[in-house]
């Protein structure tokens, strides 16, 4: 689980070199470059995706790491 502060960003790029990750919004809003995701949206990102999420309002999400394939 994540929380999120109004304002806040990721403290830097997040790298899945060897997994990809998924996370679930369950309260507020995650910016994902142009892209924002409300509550109740799955995000997957795959194996060898980087990405650096932030949040205007604040947010919750929980996450898990998953395997390549």
């Amino acid at each position: 689980m994540v929380d999120f502060d109004p304002g806040s960003r990721w403290p830097g790029v997040d790298v899945h070199e060897t997994v990809g990750e998924g996370y679930y919004v369950a309260e507020g809003e995650v910016i994902e470059g142009d892209r924002r995701y409300g509550p109740g949206t799955y995000v997957l990102l795959e194996q060898g995706s980087s990405h650096q999420p932030r949040s205007e309002t604040g947010a919750r999400v929980f996450g898990y790491n998953h395997p390549a394939g």
